[in-house]
């Protein structure tokens, strides 16, 4: 005997949008819905797709959206792109269902997947006819990417916004909204035959005999009949939510609803006492009546819901998107451990070992309490055994740490001809691409950003630095001198990883034309200090196989060994130099983990233990006037034995392209990412 619930899946494809996709070509994605025991595989069924833009052929509808039944996926309409930031408006909606066991079954997986072809190149007008007339997209098209997204407690209502986000060199992001709702309930023998009343009345008192008492009543009332009128009455309240909007914005005529009052049952008196027999078939009788009286009104909710997403996709889409950013800010705000200073800043600190064991535990306690996340979450940024946890000290010369939010910040799309400008410089022998993730992350949540991944310096990083930092100020003056005349760039911030954020400090004194629009700096494990010390042997020794077998200037700068006095190598003279003060907002940004870089050089701190008095000196020159500056230590969920784990170079990279710790950075410093 079996008792699940009859669950509608609506998922509500708004739009799609290009951050980074490196080929022009045509796109669609295909998602399924499943529950996963061990080996097995609980499909939900698509029943239905609604597609709120039908008509003519463009290039953004080239095929029509479509449902795959052998293997229970939805297949989004074909579009084209052919342009940087391109959005193509979907206003499709896929409605699946599946029965499940209500108390007992895993979380529902939802998964989508990027397919892609440029047609062999040919992508003119004569081809896509051909395609079109014989769309054999089983056979042309290559999946390019995918993205996996966990629904917990979504059996009794679900509703919200989710950027299914796609990475690397198809970086692009589809918009979505997730609704379930708990339909009806369906009661089966193991024989997969419809039940009687009798076998029912069974299943729900299976403990009792002829009669049922009170408190059985009163059990079976609220898991089936309680929980369905709280669904209903939770998708009837954003039904209603959403029509009032509308209507508000003048557009409530395109709809007429017909929801009725929510389901409520009134009294003071418990359920059972409302019943005058006890009988056990009787029972199931009435409760059995009152359920279907129930699932009739989630019923009339549920295709008002249907319709009010054929109607008002983007409303919807954008109501849910704001309570998302609010969670994911909240969420993200708990991962951080945070201690304000306010005074003169502190630079002989020290460490906290007891930080990396506070966040294995934090991170465990999640994992076991699988609390404190999204109800429908990205599992490669928010799954509880991939979370980076941060802890954050600030120092403020004076007043009070102002810390603002509005969720509005990552909604508005709206394009302004003020633009703030993120310089984004690549360490030691790296590349551009190596910022390309966090550039792709800086996109997706503000698209109105400029964003200069520096390239003036690959294959030059065994120089000196100071060459470096005139090459990296020339791209940035001829970046900006570039830009139309409609576009003022009034904000400007670099972040720098490794000896990135040395060559931005290095370029400073060439920008000083710009010093008024210098807003944030963030170094990402930058040596400001030098590293002179090394807390793994591999590294040290690496590093001076390097600069006699090179004949690095650069590492030679670095390990501050390119003078015979301390006192008059490069670094010392760049921190004498510090033109650190010219930003509102300082972010350094290291990790314990790493023994790539020393972690109190990426700090500008001295080790209590020993310090030595020109490293002292160069810490007191660059800290001095500086007005805010955040320190941040960043411990990753990185597995023990990994052969990049020996030498400290995965939190070392981490920090480029681990998506929980970016996803919190932007979150934790959203308003740096306005133009004013």
């Amino acid at each position: 005997m079996s008792n699940k619930g009859i669950i509608d899946i609506f998922i509500n494809v708004e739009s799609f949008r290009n951050i980074d996709l490196y080929y022009q070509g045509l796109y669609y994605i295909q998602i399924q819905a499943f529950q996963e025991n061990n080996t097995q595989k609980n499909f939900a069924v698509p029943i239905h797709v609604n597609n709120s833009i039908e008509g003519a052929f463009t290039f953004h509808s080239i095929l029509d959206p479509q449902i795959n039944y052998q293997n229970s996926s939805y297949l989004t309409k074909v579009f084209m792109i052919k342009y940087s930031d391109e959005i193509v408006k979907m206003n499709e909606t896929i409605i699946f269902q599946i029965e499940s066991y209500l108390y007992s079954n895993p979380d529902l997986t939802i998964e989508a997947e990027l397919f892609f072809t440029d047609l062999g190149g040919d992508l003119s007008p004569e081809s896509l006819a051909k395609f079109m007339n014989n769309p054999s997209t089983n056979t042309i098209f290559s999946k390019v990417g995918s993205s996996t997204f966990k629904c917990v407690d979504w059996k009794f209502g679900l509703n919200q916004f989710c950027p299914i986000v796609f990475h690397d060199t198809y970086a692009c992001v589809l918009y979505i909204t997730i609704h379930t709702i708990l339909l009806d309930y369906i009661f089966r023998t193991d024989s997969q035959e419809l039940s009687s009343t009798s076998q029912i009345s069974h299943s729900l008192f299976p403990l009792c005999g002829r009669y049922v008492q009170d408190e059985n009543i009163e059990r079976v009332f609220k898991d089936y009949i309680m929980n369905l009128a709280t669904c209903c009455n939770k998708i009837r309240r954003l039904v209603k939510r959403i029509l009032k909007n509308c209507k508000t914005l003048g557009q409530n005529g395109a709809i007429k609803h017909s929801l009725k009052p929510p389901i409520t049952f009134d009294g003071e008196l418990p359920i059972s006492k409302c019943f005058t027999i006890r009988n056990k078939k009787k029972v199931t009788r009435l409760l059995l009546n009152e359920k279907r009286e129930v699932a009739e009104r989630v019923a009339l909710v549920r295709n008002e819901l249907e319709r009010v997403l054929k109607c008002f996709s983007g409303e919807m889409s954008r109501y849910l998107e704001e309570k998302y950013h609010d969670k994911v800010r909240n969420l993200s705000m708990e991962h951080i451990y945070r201690e304000v200073q306010i005074g003169e800043l502190n630079i002989v600190s020290e460490a906290n070992h007891l930080q990396s064991r506070t966040a294995r535990a934090y991170r465990k306690s999640l994992y076991s309490a699988k609390k404190d996340t999204l109800e429908a979450y990205n599992v490669r940024i928010f799954a509880p055994e991939k979370l980076a946890i941060l802890f954050e000290e600030i120092n403020i010369k004076s007043g009070e740490l102002i810390d603002p939010w509005k969720a509005k910040w990552f909604c508005n799309t709206t394009v302004s001809s003020e633009r703030h400008l993120f310089v984004l410089v690549h360490g030691y022998m790296g590349s551009g691409y190596d910022m390309k993730t966090l550039k792709d992350v800086l996109i997706l949540y503000k698209p109105n950003l400029l964003v200069l991944i520096s390239e003036s310096n690959e294959k030059h990083t065994e120089g000196s630095i100071a060459d470096m930092g005139k090459r990296l100020a020339n791209e940035v003056i001829a970046f900006i001198h570039s830009l139309p005349e409609h576009v003022t760039v009034s904000r400007i911030s670099f972040i720098g990883h490794s000896l990135g954020g040395i060559i931005i400090r290095a370029a400073l004194p060439s920008l000083l034309e710009y010093k008024r629009l210098m807003y944030a700096y963030i170094s990402l494990a930058s040596p400001h200090l030098g590293c002179a010390q090394f807390s793994n042997i591999l590294v040290e020794a690496g590093l001076w196989v390097i600069s006699k077998i090179r004949n690095s200037v650069c590492i030679q700068q670095l390990t501050l060994k390119d003078c015979l006095s301390p006192r008059h190598c490069f670094l010392y003279d760049l921190a004498k130099t510090s033109k650190l003060q010219f930003f509102e907002k300082v972010i350094l940004v290291s990790s314990s983990q790493d023994s790539y870089v020393p972690f109190e050089s990426a700090r500008i701190e001295i080790g209590l233990e020993c310090p030595d008095t020109f490293q002292l000196e160069m810490a007191d020159f660059i800290a001095t006037n500086i007005r805010q500056l955040h320190r941040i230590n960043v411990d990753f969920p990185i597995k023990p034995g990994l052969i990049s784990d020996l030498h400290g170079r995965a939190a070392h990279i981490s920090l480029l392209d681990n998506q929980s710790f970016l996803n919190i950075l932007v979150y934790r410093f959203a308003d740096f990412l306005n133009a004013r």
